[in-house]
């Protein structure tokens, strides 16, 4: 707060000497607005009864002055004043300006809610509500002021939007601290703004929050705009960002959309590109493309962009020309001109084979080595054309990662920890994940003596799961197991729980979904006790060979700049590079491809996930190229009163790798 002095001068009693007294600015500002508006309400009192004070009764104005009564106003930021409001005797006079009386200022409300949802206590702001604002509030109060936003909130965000046309889409998300359950953690909120046909209204139609942004975050937030009757078949153009996924998502409800960039993001990814002392004139030409009045204009402004700066900031504007993404949709066209265009020597990929597969494809076939990680082995092999039992077709492409067999054998360990009647009912997807475990992981937990009830496949986005809870009841499946998307598991789960399903499961063993702490802590009491199994934790007792940090020391430093639970891609993404700078390393010419893919034929390297070595043999060489890691079977469970987070996650198991720690056995989902 400012405390800038200002000088009034004053009469000192017993002298006739002027002094100078002094006040802060706040404390000056408040006299001033005190007199300035006792003077306004008593001219708005005599302007009501018709004459001045001191003037005579007559017989059109028989009402005449009562005195005042006293009121205080705060004002947000200042300070209260206390107001002397007029009143007349027949009582009828009422200031038309001076705002109505309220238990609770509303701007005042306002900032007190957002403070708390930002991480401030209620005790917090409590002890700096009356010096800084003026007025006292205790925390019982600011519990309620909370409260009542919350359900504001919420009704705001459920409204119905039948009926209402919007013929743009604007998708982008941002990053706050905020508290949940009591604890203070950075999360994405993703907003999606629309602009009406007539083009006068720009509204906010959804705010979602999730604990990053994410294709399948938006996936649920388009799902709840369809759920609260927006026209999708209204909306001609997307404007997105570069996120992966987001824009084949996007084109699965909005069919009839076109998507574009966001320039904004467009702009600032390029201008990151250019020397800080020509960014200003890039950035002006930059303008000329964006805000050309025709297509034709466009691209004649964007062909003097690529004449003038090509030389000099050459992927600054290969940017502009294409975006430089990795999404299902262009995943090999975008690898193919990074081969073509950019010439590099060894390309990395990681997370599901619709966006992997297309980078190893397109790797292969231009000869340039490719490491991959983050898909089921299987998936990875087999879903590229390799064949069981002949040799491997792949020169170039190397893969580490889990695979069937690694479920199946850490689900056996965790199961046989609680009693059960082994009928397992499952919901495995209709896509690539999906199919490939029906196919694999189903026969070899039959096999294990475990009664597979399986409904059959069904389609990501599906809305109503009552057949299948049905199903799994009637056949008192104690054990569940799914592989879907997050969304869909959160809309299944819930379900099952108004089904009185879940009362009746003693495990419930989660792939794919619940990776992340937020997702679990989303369901609530629901989330509590779900097993699941990890790809890597900081209680792994592994190290990076290219950065010398351990799992522990890269899940506190996580943990610490972001404020979030330890996330298992953080293993993974760490070991890729490993991987990467040995094999470059290794190869003793990093620009010879040829020699980078001899290397890692024959690698070993410490990582994250544990010591990797191509060509070693046994059963962590399944085939050729590809290095298997494990994958334990883990639980969430409840944390404790006054831990940092609300879950905690244990291992429960480790057949797959008997160093990483066990620190807990299964419990009973209920």
């Amino acid at each position: 707060m400012l405390n800038i002095t200002t000088e009034v001068e004053g009469t000192e009693k017993g002298s006739g000497e002027k002094a100078k007294k002094k006040h802060s600015l706040k404390q000056y500002l408040l006299e001033k607005m005190k007199s300035w508006i006792n003077s306004l309400l008593e001219g708005e009192r005599d302007e009501f009864l018709g004459r001045g004070r001191h003037q005579p009764l007559d017989a059109e104005h028989d009402n005449y002055r009562n005195g005042y009564r006293r009121r205080r106003i705060n004002f947000f930021g200042l300070g209260e004043i206390e107001l002397r409001v007029p009143r007349d005797r027949q009582g009828e006079f009422e200031s038309k300006w001076l705002p109505e009386r309220k238990g609770q200022d509303a701007e005042l409300e306002a900032f007190l809610a957002e403070g708390f949802l930002a991480g401030l206590s209620t005790r917090d702001l409590a002890r700096i509500s009356e010096k800084h604002l003026g007025h006292k509030y205790d925390s019982k109060q600011i519990s309620r002021i909370v409260s009542r936003a919350t359900k504001d909130l919420e009704v705001w965000r459920q409204r119905s939007l039948q009926g209402e046309r919007y013929k743009f889409l604007y998708l982008d998300g941002a990053n706050f601290r905020v508290r949940i359950n009591g604890h203070v953690s950075v999360q994405s909120f993703c907003a999606v703004l629309g602009v009406s046909e007539e083009n006068e209204r720009f509204e906010v139609l959804a705010l979602e929050m999730g604990d990053r942004e994410r294709a399948d975050l938006w996936e649920s937030i388009f799902r709840s705009l369809a759920d609260r009757e927006l026209d999708l078949e209204a909306v001609e153009l997307g404007i997105l960002d570069g996120l992966p996924g987001l824009e084949a998502t996007f084109k699965r409800f909005f069919t009839r959309a076109q998507t574009q960039r966001c320039q904004k993001h467009a702009k600032a990814n390029a201008c990151r590109r250019v020397r800080k002392k020509e960014r200003e004139m890039f950035s002006k030409d930059l303008n000329g493309i964006f805000y050309a009045p025709n297509e034709s204009a466009a691209r004649t402004a964007f062909f003097a962009l690529k004449d003038r700066w090509a030389r000099l900031f050459p992927s600054a504007v290969q940017i502009i020309e294409k975006d430089s993404q990795s999404v299902p949709a262009t995943a090999a066209q975008v690898a193919q001109q990074l081969i073509t265009s950019t010439q590099v020597d060894l390309m990395l990929a990681t997370s599901t084979p619709e966006v992997v597969n297309p980078v190893a494809d397109a790797a292969e076939a231009a000869g340039v080595p490719c490491i991959s990680t983050v898909v089921p082995w299987e998936a990875w092999y087999f879903g590229r054309g390799a064949k069981p039992g002949a040799p491997s077709p792949f020169k170039w492409t190397y893969h580490f990662c889990f695979g069937v067999q690694s479920f199946a054998d850490a689900y056996i360990d965790l199961w046989k920890q609680v009693p059960t009647n082994k009928k397992v009912g499952v919901m495995w997807p209709n896509d690539a994940d999906g199919n490939a475990i029906r196919a694999n992981l189903g026969p070899l937990l039959t096999k294990a003596g475990y009664t597979i009830v399986d409904p059959g496949a069904y389609q990501d986005g599906t809305n109503d799961y009552t057949a299948q809870i049905t199903q799994f009841k009637a056949q008192n499946c104690q054990i569940f197991n799914t592989f879907p998307i997050p969304p869909d598991f959160t809309t299944f789960w819930r379900q099952a729980a108004q089904q009185g399903y879940t009362k009746m499961v003693k495990i419930a063993q989660i792939a794919k979904t619940g990776l992340f702490a937020s997702q679990v802590d989303a369901l609530g009491k629901l989330g509590y006790n779900l097993a699941s199994a990890e790809y890597w934790g900081p209680t792994w007792p592994s190290t990076s060979s290219l950065t010398g940090v351990s799992s522990a020391k890269l899940g506190a430093g996580y943990t610490k700049h972001s404020n979030r639970y330890p996330n298992q891609q953080l293993g993974a993404s760490l070991a890729l590079f490993d991987v990467a700078a040995a094999a470059l390393k290794a190869s003793g010419n990093p620009k010879d491809k040829a020699k980078v893919a001899a290397a890692v034929k024959t690698l070993k390297v410490s990582t994250p996930l544990g010591t990797l070595h191509w060509g070693a043999g046994g059963p962590k060489n399944p085939v050729a190229n590809v290095v298997t890691t494990p994958i334990p079977g883990i639980q969430w469970r409840k944390s404790k009163p006054g831990s940092r987070f609300a879950l905690q996650q244990v291992v429960c198991e480790h057949a797959d790798d008997h160093n990483v720690p066990v620190t807990s056995k299964l419990i009973p989902y209920s």
